[in-house]
């Protein structure tokens, strides 16, 4: 009895987090959740402090915009990287599909704020808006808007 109330627990602890992992769509989502999962340059850590790989939960939205062309992706993350604090990070990842499958390009550098929103394709160039702090905003609630334009090649 006690093995299967321990084993139920573990279930639905776990459960949301693979929900999350999950609500990644389409052709590149597997590569999306290596890279946001693997990729050391995100500084994720673990409770002790050690470098470690970022984890799918409810402190990390990842989500992915597919170009027209359907030959490139764009991951977009809004995560928590140390799990003893609450500050967000932001980061965004191209990636390209070729004859071999979905492979990661590059990480974006430069794009900050958090809740990236109206992404669009135009051209060679990716475009979204981020929510950004202003000079008196309180670090949960960022008031202003910025628009960023990146380059997909």
């Amino acid at each position: 009895m006690k093995q299967c109330v321990l084993l139920s627990a573990v279930l639905v602890f776990l459960a949301p987090v693979s929900a999350i992992a999950d609500t990644l769509q389409g052709p590149a989502a597997n590569i999306v959740k290596t890279w946001f999962t693997t990729d050391r340059s995100l500084q994720c850590y673990d409770r002790q402090g050690n470098d470690a790989g970022c984890e799918f939960g409810p402190d990390a939205n990842v989500f992915v915009k597919y170009a027209p062309s359907g030959d490139t992706a764009v991951a977009f993350a809004t995560y928590v990287n140390d799990p003893t604090g609450n500050a967000e990070q932001f980061a965004v990842a191209i990636f390209r599909k070729n004859s071999n499958g979905w492979r990661f390009v590059r990480n974006v550098q430069g794009p900050s704020g958090k809740s990236a929103s109206n992404v669009t394709f135009r051209g060679d160039n990716v475009g979204f808006d981020t929510e950004v702090w202003r000079k008196n905003d309180g670090r949960c609630c960022p008031t202003g808007r910025k628009h960023w334009t990146i380059p997909l090649r």
